[in-house]
């Protein structure tokens, strides 16, 4: 078990105990057979704490033996691996941080404490982890569900010509551990990368020459791999990063459609742990379009999730990133100037333009407001996990 997998487990004990209702803790038990732990047995210990230990003590015992000679329960193995996702939205300027429980009734918001006086850029995101840019020159890797942060070895500018900088956050299971990527492109191209694990910092050369949008600048972590759309100067494709080789590759984009339109209108994005992009498919008559790639790697699963028809062109404009898909099937997406929207197959919510949210149902083709937010500059998916930004032990 390497350390990703030991927080993911540790998680979920503290989840119970800190967050979770005890009533999550009794629906959490009837999922293991009533011989096994049933709400009776669980009566009999008084406090949250004690029934969380008996749950975990029965959720260890299960995943060691399972129910029957063909392993663990297939109910119970997903209802331990479901991740609880949150998106974080910062204020303009930057002095409120919030989390949106995904799936709470109502989008339920809480208020998060910033560690920074100025407004922050988030430029990556892996399991419980956050990169944030400060004051668009110091990097912090970020826990929000501790609290617990650090700062990067500063990294100054290489050359003075470079036109943007791009970032990720990713995790390298050949050494357990987290890396953060900045590079920059101009007239040349140069890529950086720090090692949680070793405190280190190191440049990678590399022979591929990319132009990027700036929407397109944060890197999306997938199986391994950084992913972000670029221009190798002939079409538009996926630039991938393996951190194990820490070498470059690239991707084709699914529909040819596609690759004719500007920069602007594509984006990376993870969804339930699949990659994810989204592109406008056509300039004549714009579709925007949300593909998964079911199986990584594999070109053909690249599969359309979602459509939204040209007729909310002027509402979304060029720009919406989808964030995460919920258990249920929903898809909370971001919004043109950072504002927040939640999508199911079948509705559709979105926050759009100035203080509102909306919820757009593509069957019935229409918007119902559901709420007034303050406006956001930036938002992030993560996870609840104990995860520490410092240096592994």
């Amino acid at each position: 078990m390497n350390s990703r997998q030991k927080n993911t487990l540790l998680s979920i004990l503290v989840i119970f105990v800190a967050i979770m209702s005890q009533a999550y803790v009794l629906k959490a038990t009837r999922v293991l057979s009533e011989d096994f732990a049933g709400e009776n047995h669980l009566a009999t210990y008084p406090s949250a704490y004690e029934k969380a230990r008996y749950t975990m003590g029965c959720w260890l015992e299960r995943l060691a033996s399972g129910p029957s000679p063909k392993g663990p329960d297939p109910t119970f193995l997903e209802m331990i691996n479901y991740r609880h996702y949150r998106v974080i939205v910062s204020s303009s300027s930057g002095s409120e941080l919030k989390s949106i429980e995904i799936e709470a009734e109502g989008l339920a918001m809480a208020n998060l404490k910033s560690p920074w006086k100025k407004p922050i850029r988030f430029v990556g995101s892996c399991d419980g982890l956050l990169c944030a840019l400060h004051d668009e020159r110091y990097l912090f890797l970020w826990n929000p569900c501790t609290g617990q942060y650090k700062r990067l070895p500063y990294c100054p500018f290489y050359r003075s010509d470079c036109y943007y900088t791009f970032y990720g956050l990713g995790y390298d299971k050949s050494i357990d551990g987290y890396k953060v990527v900045k590079g920059e492109f101009g007239l040349d191209f140069k890529v950086f990368l720090y090692t949680r694990k070793t405190n280190s910092r190191k440049s990678i050369e590399d022979r591929f020459h990319y132009k990027f949008s700036y929407i397109s600048t944060t890197g999306i972590f997938v199986d391994g791999f950084l992913h972000w759309v670029a221009n190798n100067y002939s079409n538009h494709i996926i630039l991938s990063l393996d951190l194990a080789k820490e070498k470059f590759g690239e991707m084709a984009i699914p529909n040819p459609n596609c690759r004719d339109v500007k920069n602007d209108a594509h984006r990376v994005g993870v969804l339930k742990g699949m990659l994810c992009l989204y592109c406008l498919e056509s300039s004549d008559s714009p579709i925007w379009t949300i593909w998964v790639m079911k199986e990584y790697g594999v070109t053909d699963s690249w599969t359309v999730l979602m459509k939204i028809p040209s007729s909310f062109q002027a509402l979304l404009q060029t720009f919406f990133m989808p964030l995460c898909l919920t258990k249920n099937g929903e898809v909370v997406m971001q919004v043109n100037n950072g504002e927040v929207a939640q999508v199911k197959i079948g509705e559709v919510l979105m926050r759009v333009r100035g203080n509102n949210m909306f919820k757009y149902n593509p069957k019935e083709n229409t918007f119902k407001k559901l709420l007034d937010i303050k406006p956001t500059a930036e938002s992030a998916t993560y996870v609840e996990n104990l995860v520490s930004p410092n240096i592994d032990n």
